[in-house]
């Protein structure tokens, strides 16, 4: 009988089971090898502006912020936020189709909040520490404008614009309107500071100072328009309304239009405009607002003026600003007066 003999004929046991203990050897190693991981894209949203009253409740929710709709919160304070959130695609030209994408944001906010029928069920924010929808916990819109039913879709009709941000490749823009109440009628209390996540360049701005300066510090107002009061720092009280409209080659009729949107926003507004105390000027000569917070209150009350003599006094109020966007298609306008202590 012939014998076969195979190369290494005793090792290939040992060599087999060499190889797993070197493969499990390795394997072992590079799980403690710090591999280079790329990190994920975490920012969802660009040229963030929110009113303050509002920035720590969509910025804590971003959710929200991105899907959309309309919700109502209540905060440990007793505060009532009413916000909905409109999102529209922007093709092509983003700034070109800045204006008409912005007013169909606002339509299609407001449309989400008439969709909140019956009673809804508040959001209910308790501190840093997160949010909950409390069952059983629900408030009518009726409820918290405090009028009747059939005036609800008139008042959010006339809900301000509260922020606006895109998605992140820009190609989606969100605008939101919305409201507080503490449970007054015509003046709430808020807090916050302007928010300037993406300050608006305003350097071809033409007009009259202290204006000029106000508005620089004021990027919100200056991108969203709306209207806002200032107590300065010797006790003189500064209106500011601020609107913007597509410029197509006529100065004239830009401004007319800016000036009407302008005017609108005020009296809008009339049963509470935003309230900001002005801190000081810096060496640079920009103005700086007051870390103590704002408040709304009554346009009547702040312009000691008769509530029937208010809508004359909005009308005749000057233009003390305009200026063009860096693209040059948009147009904004500033009506403002400075009023006696």
């Amino acid at each position: 009988m012939h014998r076969v003999y195979f190369p290494f004929p005793r090792s290939c046991g040992s060599m087999h089971a060499l190889c797993q203990r070197v493969s499990i050897s390795i394997a072992i190693f590079l799980l403690f090898i710090p591999f280079p991981v790329t990190a994920q894209k975490t920012e969802l949203f660009k040229d963030i502006l929110i009113e303050p009253s509002f920035h720590e409740i969509l910025r804590e929710d971003p959710g929200f912020m991105g899907k959309g709709g309309a919700r109502l919160f209540v905060d440990e304070s007793g505060r009532r936020i009413l916000i909905g959130i409109g999102k529209v695609q922007t093709k092509g030209d983003q700034q070109t189709n800045e204006q008409p994408a912005r007013r169909a944001g606002e339509i299609k906010a407001r449309a989400a909040i008439l969709e909140l029928v019956g009673d809804v069920e508040l959001t209910t924010i308790k501190g840093k520490d997160g949010r909950q929808i409390l069952k059983g916990e629900k408030m009518s819109l009726s409820s918290f404008f405090q009028v009747t039913e059939s005036s609800v879709r008139e008042r959010i009709k006339l809900l301000p614009v509260i922020g606006s941000w895109r998605s992140y490749d820009g190609g989606i823009l969100h605008i939101a309107v919305g409201k507080t109440i503490d449970g007054t009628a015509d003046e709430t209390r808020v807090t916050g500071t302007e928010n300037s996540e993406a300050p608006v360049n305003i350097s071809f701005i033409s007009g009259e100072e202290p204006f000029i300066s106000i508005l620089r510090a004021s990027p919100f107002l200056c991108r969203n328009g709306g209207a806002r009061g200032f107590l300065m720092d010797d006790g003189q009280r500064m209106l500011i309304a601020v609107a913007s409209t597509t410029y197509k080659g006529s100065f004239a009729k830009a401004k007319r239009t800016a000036q009407l949107l302008a005017i609108r926003n005020i009296l809008n507004r009339r049963e509470g405009i935003d309230l900001s105390s002005v801190k000081s000027l810096t060496d640079s000569e920009q103005m700086r607002l007051s870390e103590k917070g704002e408040e709304k209150i009554s346009l009547s009350r702040f312009t000691s003026i008769q509530e029937e003599k208010v809508t004359g006094m909005v009308n005749a109020l000057p233009v003390v600003a305009t200026w063009r966007s860096e693209e040059r298609n948009l147009f904004y306008l500033a009506l403002g007066k400075v009023f006696e202590k």
